[in-house]
């Protein structure tokens, strides 16, 4: 619903007001001429398939990690959309960041689930990975009902962002080089994590 408010390009106190009375089925039907799907088709699929053919080549899913996940401050920015063609730009920049990313993480999700299981690993994944789309929305809707403003909504997604960035930071000084944790769930030998006593240079860039 908040990409729906977003997508319309219509940023009025009656079009808000509009959006906390109506109906889900009665806001899509409003809506629907006005959404943009294609800025989401367009940024996905070739992006996804760039961005594994990298990871795969060089080895280094953290880079694309990082710039994918990096990109997620184009939420935020769509507090300053004051049009819709720039919330299209923004939204633009979301999705090719969330393609980016995906490749990357799927890989290094398949290292690090090696021990437990790869379909055990990816299936706590998929249960999780839901939370954070709910989080958004409610986060959204209360600053929405609270101070009738969206650009607070999207101010509050900076919250998330912020958490987001930390817990990847975490992984990446943990853990610099994702595919050795293979080599440690077979072996139990090597230690993919950081090691205070090795040269600090190699962060899998």
């Amino acid at each position: 619903m908040t990409k729906a408010i977003m997508d319309a390009g219509e940023y009025d106190a009656d079009f808000i007001n509009t959006w906390t009375t109506s109906s889900v089925d009665q806001l899509k039907t409003h809506l629907e001429p006005y959404t943009p799907e294609w800025a989401e088709k367009i940024s996905g699929v070739a992006v996804r398939l760039l961005s594994g053919y990298f990871v795969d080549k060089t080895g280094k899913p953290w880079s694309m990690a990082i710039i994918g996940y990096g990109m997620l401050i184009a939420v935020q920015l769509l507090a300053i959309a004051d049009h819709w063609h720039l919330a299209v730009v923004f939204v633009f920049l979301e999705r090719t960041g969330k393609a980016l990313r995906s490749s990357a993480k799927d890989v290094m999700l398949s290292h690090a689930t090696k021990q437990m299981g790869t379909g055990m690993g990816f299936g706590i994944h998929e249960a999780i990975d839901p939370i954070g789309g709910i989080i958004g929305p409610i986060l959204f809707t209360v600053a929405l009902v609270i101070n009738n403003d969206y650009k607070m909504g999207y101010t509050l997604m900076w919250i998330p962002a912020l958490l987001t960035v930390v817990v990847l930071l975490t992984a990446l000084w943990k853990v610099t080089e994702p595919a050795l944790l293979e080599d440690c769930a077979e072996t139990q030998k090597d230690k993919p994590f950081r090691d205070e006593q090795a040269p600090q240079n190699n962060w899998g860039l």
